[in-house]
């Protein structure tokens, strides 16, 4: 019986272990192809010039070229960031359920042309706030 319960354990962990790995392997091909298309320039105003996945969170890094940005404008970019619009796209959508069933968060990283930086991040729990919206 003890036995049975030892392998009991370890194939419940390599499950999970091939899970993770499964959901890890995915959100980096996501990441993979999106990266193919950077930059994108919105306007004059923003340029998304990378996206990167640090096995922790995805990390989009913005560009401000002409605009200065200032830490009491983070919370405000926080609200606006997931509307109907954004989570209207089924691309996104995949990318936020993968990140919240591994556990992994997001980060919008902007730069201004001073070189000013802010982060904005959004934990698992947030994530999946977001996506049962």
């Amino acid at each position: 019986m003890k036995n049975l319960r030892k392998i009991l354990v370890s194939v419940v962990l390599f499950l999970a272990t091939i899970a993770c790995n499964n959901t890890e392997k995915q959100v980096q091909a996501l990441i993979d192809e999106f990266d193919k298309h950077l930059p994108i320039e919105y306007g004059s105003e923003l340029v998304l010039e990378s996206c990167v996945f640090d096995r922790q969170n995805v990390v989009y890094k913005y560009k401000l070229p002409e605009v200065a940005i200032t830490p009491e404008e983070v919370e405000e970019l926080k609200m606006t960031i997931f509307n109907e619009e954004t989570l209207a796209d089924e691309q996104l959508r995949h990318l936020l359920t993968l990140l919240a069933e591994g556990g992994y968060g997001l980060v919008y990283d902007y730069s201004d042309y001073k070189n000013n930086s802010i982060a904005i991040t959004f934990s698992p729990q947030e994530i999946k706030t977001i996506i049962e919206k």
